[in-house]
């Protein structure tokens, strides 16, 4: 084990890949440093005869046998990304950029605004030693506004929710079986996203005066670590 990663030779993971990667480098060691210094890399590949580095966001399904390469992974912290929900309309977001600092950072707090769609969304994120980090509003003004407050040790664990070519209805629920207001109507694909053993990190999409698509990304409990 280097720096909490455990090697794994002759192992691949599949896809899973971070954006604008691979990089070439000369070894496994240098591959390991990039990742540790990319935000989100949880796990890469190095491949021997290419010297080619795939830092990844996750460990999938765990991976196969290859010969020509070598994995590194972080056995104690795992993250999840669940599909693109909703339509192409907008401009493109994370809230992980909004979220300045290196540990993880959870919601606190969510608030929307909704009426036959999802309006806005906006959520406030903590860290274990209670630092805030309010990312920006997503979205427009319309609708009925909702704010939905989480409790000490509370998380959110499951997303149900109706999208089409906007994300058209939310609804969240905590670890402690509280729910908050469905907010919005119905669209073409009703949804119910959760991961045992996963608590929800941050969310990503696309927003104009709606919001028109949503990507919700997991984070293994527990929450109380830093990624570099």
């Amino acid at each position: 084990m280097c720096n909490g990663f455990i090697r794994k030779n002759k192992w691949a993971i599949p896809g899973l890949d971070l954006p604008g990667f691979p990089v070439k480098v000369s070894d496994y060691l240098s591959c390991l440093a990039i990742c540790e210094n990319t935000q989100e890399c949880i796990a890469f590949d190095y491949i021997l005869s290419m010297k080619n580095c795939h830092p990844k966001i996750g460990m999938g399904a765990g991976g196969y046998p290859n010969n020509d390469i070598v994995t590194g992974y972080n056995p104690q912290l795992d993250i999840l990304s669940g599909p693109t929900r909703g339509g192409d309309g907008g401009g493109p977001f994370t809230d992980l950029d909004a979220i300045n600092t290196s540990c993880i950072s959870i919601p606190k707090s969510i608030n929307v605004r909704c009426g036959s769609s999802v309006d806005s969304i906006q959520i406030t994120y903590q860290t274990a030693d209670a630092i805030s980090s309010p990312a920006p509003k997503r979205g427009g003004d319309g609708g009925v506004y909702y704010s939905f407050e989480l409790g000490p040790d509370e998380r959110i664990v499951k997303v149900t929710g109706s999208t089409g070519y906007l994300v058209d209805g939310l609804q969240f629920t905590t670890n402690k079986g509280k729910t908050s207001p469905y907010c919005g109507g119905t669209g073409a694909s009703n949804f119910t996203e959760q991961y045992p053993g996963y608590v929800l990190w941050y969310i990503s999409g696309r927003y104009g005066s709606l919001v028109d698509q949503i990507q919700f990304h997991w984070v293994r409990e527990p929450t109380k670590q830093c990624i570099r």
